[in-house]
C-alpha cells in the first residue's frame, strides 16, 4: 500500500502542524500549505489524496478553491473536508454544495478529524479502484465488518446533537436488522451469519455517504447515523439500503438460506434537540421492533 497522502491548507501554521502531526501519527504522509494558490498547484501535480481546507486563506478563499479543484477533471476525484472557524448554517451548506465530503467547525476534535478522513478515503478508495485504505484504529472499529462499532456510534451521535442545537440541521439515526436467518442446507449457521453481516456492511458503505457513520450495533444489528437528513429522506435511504443489502446478497449466490430485513428510524430537529444520544437510539429501535410485529403474521 503506498503512502497516503492529505495536505493541510490552513493560514495559522501552528494549527496546519496540529492537524499534521495528528495525521503522521495516524500513519499518513501529512504536509501543509498556507494560501488557496499553494493547495492548488499541489494538487495538479497529483500529489494529494485528501485535502483538510480552511476558508479564511490570505489570497482564494477556501470555497473558491474547493469550487476550482471540483471543476477540474484531473483534482474533482480528491476529497476535500472543511476545517474552519467558518461555522454558520450558510457557510456548512454552501461547503456541501461545492462538493466537499465533510465540514469541521473550529476548535476541532482531533479524534474526529481522523475519523472524517478514514471515512472520506474508504470512500474514494472503492471509487477509483485504488489501494488507499485508510489506518484501521481498532478501538472504534468492528473487527468483522471493518465497520464504526458500537462505542464510536454513541460518541459521534452525541457530537452530532451538539452540531444540531448549535447549527439547526437536522439528524436521523437509522438501525437495520437481520433477523430470522433459516439455512436450507448443511452449512454452519455461524459461517452464514458472518459471511451475511460482511456482505451487509459493504452495501451499506455503498449507499452511505462518505460523512455518514455506518456502524455495527450488535451481532444482528448495524446502525447508520445521516448528518443534514430528516425523517422522510431517512426512510428512503433506509429502504435503499435494505434494497442494497438484498440485492448484494442474491449477486453472491447466497441462496441457502432466509433472511429478513427491518429497519427503525429515528430523526432530530433542532426544537428536539435536547434529547440524548440514548433516547434516539431507544426511538430507532421502537419503530423496528414496531415494523417486525406489523411484518410478522
Amino acid at each position: 500500500m503506498r503512502d497516503i497522502r492529505v495536505c493541510v491548507v490552513d493560514d495559522c501554521a501552528d494549527e496546519a502542524e496540529v492537524l499534521c502531526s495528528a495525521l503522521r501519527m495516524r500513519g499518513y504522509h501529512a504536509e501543509s500549505v498556507h494560501t488557496g494558490m499553494d493547495a492548488l498547484t499541489l494538487c495538479a501535480k497529483g500529489v494529494v489524496d485528501l485535502l483538510l481546507l480552511d476558508v479564511g486563506l490570505p489570497d482564494l478563499d477556501g470555497f473558491e478553491v474547493c469550487r476550482r479543484l471540483k471543476s477540474d477533471l484531473s483534482t474533482a476525484g480528491i476529497p476535500v473536508i472543511f476545517v474552519t472557524a467558518r461555522g454558520s448554517k450558510e457557510d456548512v451548506q454552501r461547503g456541501f454544495r461545492l462538493g466537499a465530503s465533510g465540514y469541521i467547525a473550529k476548535p476541532f476534535n482531533l479524534p474526529y478529524v481522523l475519523a472524517q478522513v478514514d471515512a472520506a478515503l474508504t470512500t474514494q478508495s472503492a471509487t477509483a479502484g485504488e489501494d488507499i485504505t485508510p489506518i484501521e484504529d481498532n478501538t472504534y472499529t468492528d473487527a468483522l465488518t471493518g465497520l464504526r462499532n458500537r462505542r464510536y456510534l454513541e460518541e459521534r451521535l452525541q457530537e452530532e446533537l451538539e452540531r444540531v442545537r448549535r447549527y439547526a440541521f437536522p439528524i436521523s439515526c437509522v438501525l437495520i436488522e437481520l433477523d430470522d436467518v433459516v439455512p436450507s442446507g448443511e452449512e454452519e449457521p455461524g459461517v452464514i451469519f458472518d459471511d451475511l453481516m460482511t456482505d451487509a456492511a459493504i452495501a451499506l458503505r455503498n449507499v452511505s455517504r462518505s460523512f455518514d457513520v455506518v456502524a455495527r450495533f450488535d451481532a444482528y444489528m448495524f446502525a447508520v447515523l445521516l448528518p443534514h437528513i430528516g425523517r422522510e429522506e431517512a426512510r428512503v435511504y433506509a429502504q435503499r439500503a435494505i434494497d442494497e443489502i438484498q440485492h448484494s446478497l442474491r449477486d453472491d449466490d447466497m441462496r441457502n438460506f432466509a433472511v429478513a430485513l427491518y429497519s427503525g428510524v429515528a430523526s432530530v430537529t433542532a426544537e428536539q434537540a435536547a434529547c440524548t444520544a440514548d433516547e434516539i437510539l431507544a426511538a430507532a429501535h421502537t419503530e423496528l421492533f414496531r415494523m417486525k410485529c406489523l411484518a410478522r403474521p
